[in-house]
């Protein structure tokens, strides 16, 4: 850090806790939505049967409390990577809830509304985003919100949402991979439904690549599971 970055520090503006628009409408929100995750799996009947969907499920609403409450220390103007730490956070969570509904934890109507509620969250917090454009990725759409344009921002727009767009989708299958095992692309399909499934093959192809995931079978009789 050189002097001119102290300076900005010191001279620094408030911290997210002080801004009452992130307060109110992102750390109280997802505090909210966390709460509502951990009375839905305590909810939870068949404990045993589901037991290790349930820990994912709480493991990854307790990571996103703690970055969220982490980040209301953060001065607003350099927020960039905790803000990204908790764009990550919700949409891990949103992605174990996906894998929560399709294997029966709990009905469509509290995905939608877990859902919609992440959603809301993803979209607030985007402006918290000074670098680059900032590109949110949800299971549904990327939504974007344009912060004042440099030549920087303009170079790299393009990477920065497609890069996002990648580290999401593969976010989502892991945790499909993680919690239901050996799969074909068709399984992952119905929990990835926002890209088509020649993407979620190329991806799967791609961390094949990376060794990542191994496939298992030949052509229609094919599946995926985590190396």
């Amino acid at each position: 850090m050189d002097t001119n970055d102290i300076i900005k520090v010191t001279q620094s503006p408030q911290r997210l806790i002080e801004d009452q628009q992130y307060y109110q409408y992102i750390f109280k929100k997802t505090e909210r939505i966390v709460s509502v995750v951990f009375y839905v799996s305590q909810s939870i009947k068949d404990t045993t049967r589901f037991q290790s969907h349930i820990l994912d499920i709480e493991t990854a609403a307790r990571h996103v409390h703690d970055v969220v409450l982490r980040s209301l220390e953060i001065r607003s103007h350099v927020a960039d990577d905790v803000v990204d730490e908790v764009i990550h956070a919700l949409v891990s969570l949103e992605s174990k809830l996906q894998v929560g509904h399709t294997v029966g934890l709990f009905p469509k109507d509290v995905l939608h509304v877990l859902g919609s509620e992440i959603d809301s969250v993803l979209r607030g917090i985007s402006k918290y985003k000074h670098t680059t454009e900032s590109a949110i990725v949800t299971d549904r759409s990327i939504v974007s919100s344009p912060t004042p344009a440099t030549k920087q921002a303009s170079t790299l727009k393009t990477t920065t949402t497609e890069s996002s767009n990648h580290s999401g989708r593969r976010e989502h299958i892991k945790a499909v991979l993680e919690s239901v095992g050996e799969v074909t692309i068709k399984d992952i399909s119905e929990v990835v439904t926002d890209v088509s499934t020649k993407t979620i093959q190329r991806e799967l192809m791609s961390m094949i690549k990376d060794k990542i995931v191994e496939k298992v079978g030949e052509k229609r009789w094919s599946k995926y599971r985590l190396l």
